[in-house]
């Protein structure tokens, strides 16, 4: 791309945001309708009382790899799934652990 065909993008960028959106999506449909579907995995059924955050390591997988999640993220979820996985075994000591390292992240990752 030339400097000039940036300054124009940059221009476009600024004075009409919603067409430079429509141009792009529409030069990345294509992209998309050509990119491998990702089969979805197929949720569990949840009974009353389970922890939302206790997920099989499928689960966790297919979150970190379709989510293209970040590290800090990926580390504050498997704290949350030690919590509640510690929770369930009757571990309340070792479940508090985890929630409040889980919060720490989580502070941590809001204040960069």
């Amino acid at each position: 791309m030339t400097v000039a065909e940036q300054h124009i993008v940059i221009r476009l960028a600024q004075q009409e945001p919603g067409a430079l959106l429509s141009l792009l999506a529409g030069c990345l449909a294509p992209v998309v309708a050509a990119a491998p579907a990702v089969p979805p995995l197929p949720v569990p059924e949840r009974r009353p009382g389970d922890d939302p955050y206790l997920i099989t390591e499928d689960e966790f997988s297919y979150r970190v790899r379709v989510g293209r999640m970040p590290p800090e993220e990926q580390k504050i979820l498997r704290c949350r799934v030690n919590a509640a996985r510690a929770n369930k075994a009757g571990r309340s000591d070792d479940a508090r652990k985890y929630r409040q390292q889980a919060d720490r992240l989580e502070r941590k990752l809001q204040a960069a």
